[in-house]
């Protein structure tokens, strides 16, 4: 008889077992040793024998669990294969080894095999579904052991596997331990770590919570100080505006910004130079969305201070020696420090006393809103050509809605004094705040044009109309509607 037959002959007596005695626990024990073979054939027979009939041998748990860690280590990657389907079998009679497996099964994500690390997602599903506490338990330990790459492997499959699992599969007191374990280690986290932390925590009980999001808005910040304490350089920079980018959407009416946007007004701002045009962009878009939420502005002065001169970089004073279908604007980001200086301009109207300033400012302004018209048209155009399932259509309409933003906040500006009224809603925010959850807040809708036909189907002659603004003539409306004339959104397209 050989090895297999000897496997199949004990499983075949452990299956007609009613009662543990000597006999049937030295074929068990047969069994066990088989995971010292060189076959893996009985190998891997080995462990399916193990996770079926180890709860019949409670005084051998910790045995069973060993032989089957072993297995974890064989070179034959079908081997390894069997013993990760098998691991969770064997769990849901031993639950006290659940944080171990994790562990175990967790290390294994080093492998370069696809199958085999679908095998372990899969697993370590299961051991969640059985105990998401204890699971996390020994997930959390090679976090604060491991190397980066096992941590980016561990977030990763968390980010990835968790939402499609069942609502609600970690425990509360599992959500808890991970926030807070990790609470510990941001320091040690690189800027993707971080971002796929947070990814995980959003489809957890508390990235639902209004006072979950706060907590892992304020983790943001954390992190974000921690990495500008620990290195000034432009890389550092550049992940603490990754992950503070990464968290707006947790901020709404019920979680202000204030304290994030404070950090990004004295620790990022100032470095704005420093940065690629990239993320330079982002920084603005960043500092636009906390300014949206921030209830209070505590220093609105030094924001001012701070932003201006930004406007003048982005939008040039008009030259006529340049040939303007030549000329480019990064409307996206021109629409950003607008929308700042529009908000902030309100809680501090006096920056824009001086005369001198708000000549240029304005010069200025009617330069970027000519173009922004042209642009407008041009875009109306194209959208007029393409078809209804066109892919091309959205980005467009995302433009537009870029470009009636700046306009709105145009109109404003040019006022004497200036007006800071208008409600704007960013093009770019695309966060919804959760029902019965959070406050609602109403957003005033700025429509690019206004329509003779529209004033009559809503009414001829009632209430006030106001005609929309009317870029001035002269020399800055030349060539202003010239067919084929483009703006132009930076080299990623942001709306």
């Amino acid at each position: 008889m050989d090895n297999l037959e000897k496997l199949y002959d004990c499983a075949e007596s452990l299956s007609g077992m009613k009662e543990v005695n000597s006999e049937y626990e030295q074929k068990f024990t047969l069994i066990l040793e088989a995971v010292s073979s060189s076959v893996a054939k009985e190998k891997m027979l080995a462990s399916q024998f193990i996770a079926r009939f180890a709860k019949r041998f409670p005084s051998l748990d910790t045995n069973s669990i060993n032989a089957m860690f072993d297995l974890c280590e064989d070179p034959d990657v079908s081997v390894r294969k069997q013993v990760i389907n098998d691991l969770p079998v064997i769990c849901r009679d031993f639950k006290s080894q659940i944080a171990d497996v994790s562990y175990v099964l967790l290390q294994l994500l080093k492998t370069d095999d696809k199958n085999e690390v679908a095998s372990i997602h899969k697993a370590m599903q299961n051991l969640l579904k059985i105990d998401s506490h204890a699971a996390t338990t020994g997930m959390i330990t090679l976090i604060r052991e491991g190397t980066q790459a096992t941590r980016l492997k561990i977030f990763r499959f968390l980010a990835t596997k968790l939402k499609q699992m069942e609502s609600g599969t970690l425990a509360p007191e599992a959500e808890i331990n991970l926030l807070t374990e990790c609470k510990k280690l941001l320091k040690e986290f690189s800027s993707e770590e971080f971002t796929l932390l947070l990814e995980v925590l959003k489809y957890t009980r508390i990235g639902k919570s209004v006072s979950g999001q706060q907590t892992l808005a304020d983790l943001a910040i954390d992190f974000s100080e921690a990495i500008a304490s620990k290195d000034s350089d432009i890389m550092a920079l550049e992940d603490a505006i990754a992950s503070l980018k990464f968290a707006l959407p947790f901020f709404c009416s019920a979680v202000r910004s204030s304290r994030m946007l404070k950090f990004v007004i004295h620790n990022l701002l100032p470095r704005l130079q420093d940065i690629s045009d990239a993320h330079k962009a982002d920084l603005l878009q960043t500092l636009a969305v906390l300014t949206a939420h921030s209830g209070e502005i505590d220093e609105p002065q030094i924001l001012l201070e701070s932003l201006y001169p930004v406007f003048l970089e982005i939008v040039p004073p008009f030259n006529p020696e340049i040939v303007e279908h030549n000329i480019s604007f990064d409307y996206s980001s021109c629409e950003a420090v607008l929308f700042v200086l529009h908000k902030v301009g309100g809680k501090y109207p006096a920056f824009f006393n001086d005369q001198g300033r708000v000549s240029e400012f304005r010069l200025r302004l009617q330069y970027l809103s000519r173009n922004a018209v042209a642009y407008i048209k041009t875009l109306n155009e194209d959208i007029k050509k393409l078809k209804p399932d066109d892919t091309h259509i959205d980005e467009k309409r995302r433009a537009l809605k870029v470009l009636s933003n700046i306009q709105s906040i145009v109109i404003d500006f040019m006022k004497s004094p200036p007006s800071f009224s208008k409600t704007i809603l960013l093009s770019f925010e695309t966060k919804k705040e959760p029902q019965n959850e959070l406050v609602k807040r109403k957003h005033e809708i700025v429509e690019t044009e206004v329509p003779s036909a529209k004033r009559e189907r809503e009414g001829k002659g009632k209430g006030f109309y106001k005609q929309p603004y009317s870029v001035p003539g002269g020399k800055f409306s030349s060539r202003s509607d010239r067919q084929g004339f483009r703006g132009r959104f930076n080299g990623r397209r942001r709306y």
